[in-house]
């Protein structure tokens, strides 16, 4: 008389051969989140040095820097002589804001910290040298910390040169 079911060789088969294509995947997993935080990353550094840019290039007549909220994940480009003037996107439309909550190619990714000697704003005279959120001079090298998934990424800014580095 037959019964209904699988053996246990049937059943111990299709175990192995799910372990071994989890185990395949797992690693596949790991990179799709090191690109996504290099992605947001690369854009963090670009748009740090957009920033110093406009302040070298005195776009109207002023200088600029990035406002960095860690609470709400997110940081805009503003106007240093009108720090509630946040620079508009190249459309005009809204603000240059890349908020990391909203935007699918960054969500998830964290603003775990930003420290410019004690504020979280980055701001460059209109010689390119890097300034804290009170138009002082940095005095030791700055950093950004975001993450995703347990992976971490860290932008260096150096004094004096403004250089941008990406560990």
């Amino acid at each position: 008389m037959w019964q209904k079911g699988f053996t246990l060789v049937e059943t111990m088969t299709v175990l192995v051969l799910a372990a071994i294509l989890l185990g395949l995947a797992i690693p596949r997993i790991n990179a799709f989140y090191e690109i996504k935080l290099s992605s947001a990353a690369r854009r963090l550094v670009s748009d740090i040095k957009y920033a110093r840019y406009l302040s070298l290039i005195r776009f109207n007549n002023d200088t600029y820097g990035i406002e960095f909220n860690t609470i709400k994940d997110n940081y805009r480009i503003y106007k240093v002589s009108d720090p509630t003037a946040y620079v508009k996107t190249t459309s005009g439309l809204s603000d240059y804001c890349v908020d990391f909550v909203l935007n699918p190619a960054y969500q998830g990714v964290n603003l775990v910290s930003a420290n410019f000697d004690g504020t979280n704003r980055l701001q460059f005279t209109s010689k390119g040298i890097p300034q804290d959120g009170n138009a002082k001079n940095l005095n030791f090298i700055s950093s950004i910390v975001i993450s995703y998934h347990g992976h971490n990424s860290t932008i260096k800014i150096a004094p004096l040169t403004g250089q941008v580095t990406l560990k």
